[in-house]
């Protein structure tokens, strides 16, 4: 009975070594321009961004969604440009936020993730500011064309906020859909990985056999 070769084992080693070399690089993490507006918001820090509101009484509307990180949360809040809290929010995945401003100037968008040690989170977000709701301020009954005004431009706020939440809808889709090929990516990659390693395990497995059970005869 021969002893097997050194080489085989050398050669099987190798070609595990690259297998496992492509199929670590095919798990790395991936990241697709989805195209929306997104902060990167690192663990233990907060990140604040202001917005100029030129008049007191004006509508202002803010969405955000948390779409990678940890437990997708978030603490949230606005402050007015006074200090004075406007809005805050613990721990949320999102919210829709339509609020008027007390006074003129710029107001504060902070996002925090001091609560998390670990995980970095990614935050879309945007900031609707309207117009000043004007319309029958002054004294005495409204008119029929004061009432007709209004409700026009009530429609009219509505609309853009639901344009502003449709848009985060697209930005959230497309994210989804990198994530899912990302995901199928990997998927077919390591497949690949797969058969080259069942084929160089039964290419090893045949040439050990054969060296184990070969024989040769001294003449």
């Amino acid at each position: 009975m021969n002893l097997i070769p050194l080489t085989s084992s050398r050669v099987a080693c190798r070609v595990f070594l690259v297998l496992a070399i492509v199929s670590l690089l095919s798990l790395c993490p991936g990241r697709a321009d989805d195209g929306g507006v997104a902060v990167w918001v690192n663990p233990g820090k907060k990140v604040c961004f202001y917005e100029d509101v030129r008049e007191a009484g004006a509508h202002v509307f803010l969405h955000y969604t948390v779409n990678d990180g940890g437990m997708l949360d978030i603490v949230a809040n606005v402050r007015g440009p006074d200090g004075s809290t406007l809005w805050t929010s613990e721990k949320g995945s999102g919210q829709r936020v339509l609020f008027k401003s007390r006074k003129a100037g710029a107001h504060k968008f902070c996002f925090s993730n001091e609560m998390s040690t670990v995980s970095e989170k990614v935050v879309a977000f945007s900031v609707l500011v309207g117009a000043v709701d004007t319309f029958g301020s002054g004294s005495g009954q409204e008119k029929p064309k004061d009432v007709l005004q209004r409700r026009v431009f009530r429609i009219q706020q509505s609309l853009r906020e639901i344009e502003e939440l449709q848009s985060f809808l697209r930005t959230r889709e497309r994210e989804h859909r990198a994530t899912i090929e990302v995901a199928n990516t990997r998927v077919v990659v390591w497949s690949i990985v797969e058969i080259f390693i069942i084929v160089a395990m039964g290419g090893t497995t045949m040439f050990y056999f054969r060296k184990l059970f070969s024989s040769k005869r001294v003449v």
